[in-house]
This record gives structure tokens, sequence and C-alpha cells, in this order.
């Protein structure tokens, strides 16, 4: 679930999960509680994803599924490489993203920027483009990738029995976040993210980085800037980017997600910028084009086609917009146009709660 908040949706996913896998264990079509709450562990260690922007919901979601699938004499399933905290859609989400550098339209001004120094940006990161070929060698951030996966697989793949083992889990897990090759990418996806927040002006110059410092990043040259990749960083803490192959290495060495469902945010899209800044709708505007004036919640169906398999399913809960105007223009058509199929959907139905809404189902 790519916006999890306390793990609602998670949870019926994994219960349904559950049962066919205690049906399955016991030979039974009712198996007994014991054996759906084995199946429960099993399934949250094994099947279940999830990220909110909230540390909050984050914390509930793990304690949401903590809570259904404890046994007794048994300590709590290790969670933090699974349920983790981000902006789903703001960020690197395969790694292939990486080969294009930092795009051009992360110099484009925006209200307060500085016209002079958008000039001389541009200019330098054009002349850095034609003077120094290739970012890097695919072939050997492929490597990479399956090296992070590898350590996130034998993670995954310790025991829980004790608490000691809990705790073995955890240090094994920060210590695979600590590696030299996974700071080396999140450090180039951080510096092409963050140019698009950066404010443009003459305060800020020295940390605002173009083609030839993602160039000495990515290839850990001398001429790499500190300050830069400081500022990259920070701004990576603080807006919360998610790079999605990053987070989750194991799931995209096998070409993604099998299924993401959920009930992404609503917002429409003339109260982006004044609720998340210029910069954030310049970046959706970007990273989702062609996308006109969407609600929020387009932007989270198009994340979320990026991130499955090519025989995965998405299911998602959306105001009943996506499927009007820009909302279908800039989301499920251009998701059909890139091979996708709507095999269900429920155009409008009332929401079943408090809200005066009118959601659609797809």
């Amino acid at each position: 679930d790519i916006s999890c908040g306390s793990g609602h949706i998670l949870l019926s996913a994994a219960r349904r999960i559950a049962l066919e896998v205690a049906r399955q264990t016991t030979g039974e079509e009712q198996p007994n509680p014991a054996a759906v709450r084995r199946g429960m562990k099993e399934v949250i260690r094994r099947c279940i994803y999830g990220v909110d922007k909230n540390e909050l919901a984050v914390e509930l979601c793990k304690t949401a599924l903590w809570l259904e699938s404890y046994n007794p004499g048994e300590p709590l399933t290790f969670l933090d490489h699974r349920i983790r905290c981000g902006d789903s859609i703001i960020g690197v989400a395969r790694q292939e993203e990486l080969a294009s550098g930092i795009p051009e339209e992360a110099f484009k001004k925006l209200p307060g920027d500085d016209s002079d120094l958008i000039t001389t940006l541009k200019k330098r990161h054009r002349a850095e483009l034609g003077g120094q070929g290739d970012v890097f060698d695919s072939g050997e951030l492929d490597t990479g990738l399956e090296e992070l996966s590898g350590r996130f697989n034998t993670v995954a793949a310790m025991p829980e029995r004790t608490p000691e083992e809990v705790r073995q889990k955890a240090a094994a897990y920060h210590a695979a976040l600590g590696g030299s090759e996974w700071k080396r990418l999140k450090e180039m996806a951080d510096l092409r993210t963050a140019q698009f927040f950066l404010p443009k002006t003459p305060a800020t110059e020295l940390k605002l980085a173009t083609h030839g410092d993602y160039l000495a990043s990515a290839n850990r040259l001398p001429g790499r800037s500190a300050q830069k990749i400081a500022a990259a960083e920070g701004l990576s803490a603080q807006k919360r980017f998610f790079h999605w192959f990053l987070e989750y290495p194991e799931v995209f060495a096998t070409g993604g997600f099998d299924c993401i469902i959920g009930n992404p945010p609503f917002l429409g899209g003339q109260k982006l910028s004044g609720t998340f800044g210029n910069d954030f709708l310049h970046w959706v505007k970007t990273a989702y084009a062609p996308a006109g004036s969407c609600d929020l919640v387009t932007y989270f169906f198009r994340r979320a086609y990026t991130l499955l398999k090519p025989e995965g399913f998405q299911a998602l809960i959306s105001t009943n917009t996506i499927a009007q105007g820009a909302a279908r223009e800039g989301g499920l058509e251009v998701m059909v146009n890139q091979g996708a199929s709507i095999n269900f959907a429920v155009k409008s139905m009332r929401w079943p709660g408090m809200a005066a809404v009118e959601v659609a189902l797809v």
C-alpha cells in the first residue's frame, strides 16, 4: 500500500492471504484461529509492504500488524524494512531513471527564483551534458542493485524466534542501509530530485548541482561537492523523498510488486501549489508528464503503475474525478496507452462513511 495510513487495507489483504496459507497448511476449508494466526505472521513477514508520509501512521500500521500476528511466547515481527516513512510520489522509482541524470526541467524558473541564475545554470548544465558523455556504466549499477538485493533478502530470511534474533535482524538491516553502494545510489537519487525543490537564488547557488556534479557523484570523482550533496540529502530528509528501488531492492530485482492496493489522498489540482508549494506542483507535472490540472490521487495511480511487475495488479480507491477531464487524460489514459488494462471499475459510488464524497474503485 503506497499510502498505507494506519494499515487497515494492508490488514484486510493480509487476513485474506493468511486464510489461504492456513487452508494450504492444514488442508481444512475452515482452519482454526491458531493456524490462521500462524499464517498471518508468515504473511506479514513475507508479503506485506507499506509506505506513508506520516511517521505516526507508520508506527500505527506496524502496531496494527503486530496485534494481528502476535503469537504467545514469540517476539514481535521485525517490520522496519517493510513499513517505511516517505513521500511515495516524490523520488526515483526505478534505478533506470538515474541514467538520464538531472532533468533540464529542474531549472525552470519558479516564483522567487533569480532569472539570471536560472540562465547560468541552464547554460552550465547543457555544456556539461555536451562535453562529459554518459553519466555512468549502467552495468556497474545493475551489479550494485543485485548486491543490495542479496543483502536485503538475507535480512528478510533471518529468523525472529527470540528477542535477540530480532535485534540481530535490525542490526543487519541498518548495516545494509549503511553500505557504500547504497549510499552512492542514494546520493545520486537525492541530487537528481533535490534540484526541483532547491530555490535558485544567489544565496543557494553553491548548493545547486548540474550535470557535472551529478557525474562526479555517480563516478566518485574527486570534484564531488560536499556542500551540494549535503544540501540534497538535507532536503531529502525534510521532504521525505522516497526512492523505491533503494528502499525495496529485493522487490525491484525481480521486476517490481505483484499487487498494489490502497486509498490514496485526494486533493484537487487547483489546490496543490497552495498546499504543497510550487516546487511540488512542478515536480509532479514533470515526473508524471503528460499531466495537467490533476487531483493528487492521479499521481498515486501513475506512481503505482510504475512500481508493478508487467503482470502485476493495482486496485485503488479514488475520487470519481479519476475518470473525468484532465485527471483521466493525465492518469488512466496515460496508463492504458502504456499497456495497462482496466479489468474492474465502479465509476462512481457514495463513500460509505461520513464524508460527503463520490468515489471510484479501479
